[in-house]
């Protein structure tokens, strides 16, 4: 489903009118939250939305926005939250929705505006007068169709085989990523869950149930703390299905700043109970 989307707005989806829902014109506030604002009603994992997120970037929608609709889909999903909401205690609610807000309309802003001081010449965002008018251009529906089919193939062989490869990987490796042992690790626990829960995989929602079954389990509310932002917001593959349009150093600061609101929301849970 997300390869037919992102392909769907590729093919679809005017640049002009791509980048009017996104406010890519009206400064960097407000692409920001435009781009948060579109996220929330999409309900997307990290890795559904990589994609989307890597097409709009590539067809000229601002760093920061296309960032904050990647992140917000999985942060802000409105359905998780009320779920969460139900099964876990308030303070949980609380640190994903303090968290998340600081991470989609925040932490985008500060790396798209780092960013920008060294944007390059390539950017696919800065693109020639005549490159932007042409995908503007009205085309017939034969060729639209063609440009939809040409880049689900394209997204299909280039993003499936990777997927599977890390998905499969880390799923063998979830017995070292989350021992049984780190309860009694102390802050260690907590550093390792922050950046494992960054990297680790899971489909939507699906924080929820490894939460409940670490706390049952006797886990702390730091290291249980540290996943709740962190399992949903990134996963490796979702971070390697957008490398060819993002710069790596946006990457890399983007799972930095998950793995360290990771740590606050810990602290924040450990706070809050």
């Amino acid at each position: 489903g997300w390869l037919l989307l992102a392909a769907s707005v590729e093919a679809f989806l005017p640049r002009r009118r791509l980048m009017s829902m996104f406010q890519g014109h009206r400064g960097p506030a407000v692409s920001t939250l435009a781009g948060g604002a579109m996220s929330m009603p999409s309900m997307m994992c990290t890795c559904c939305a990589a994609p989307v997120a890597a097409t709009i970037r590539q067809r000229g929608v601002p760093l920061r926005s296309a960032l904050a609709f990647w992140l917000g889909n999985p942060v802000l999903n409105p359905v998780v939250l009320v779920f969460m909401a139900v099964v876990l205690p308030w303070q949980f609610v609380t640190v994903r929705v303090i968290t998340g807000v600081v991470l989609v309309f925040g932490v985008t802003m500060l790396i798209g505006r780092l960013a920008r001081a060294r944007q390059p010449i390539t950017d696919p965002a800065v693109q020639p007068e005549a490159d932007s008018r042409a995908l503007d251009a009205p085309i017939s529906v034969r060729d639209a169709a063609r440009r939809f089919v040409r880049t689900l193939v394209r997204l299909s062989a280039v993003l499936l085989p990777e997927y599977l490869i890390i998905v499969l990987l880390l799923g063998g490796l979830r017995g070292w990523l989350f021992p049984t042992g780190a309860a009694e690790w102390g802050l260690l626990a907590v550093l390792l869950f922050a950046v494992v829960g960054t990297l680790f995989v899971i489909p939507t929602a699906g924080e929820i149930p490894i939460i409940q079954g670490l706390v049952l389990a006797g886990v702390g509310l730091g290291p249980v703390g540290a996943l709740i932002l962190t399992l949903p917001a990134l996963s490796l593959p979702s971070m390697l299905m957008i490398r060819r349009a993002f710069p790596t150093s946006v990457i890399a600061a983007t799972g930095a700043s998950v793995a360290v609101l990771g740590l606050v929301g810990a602290g924040l849970l450990v706070v809050l109970s």
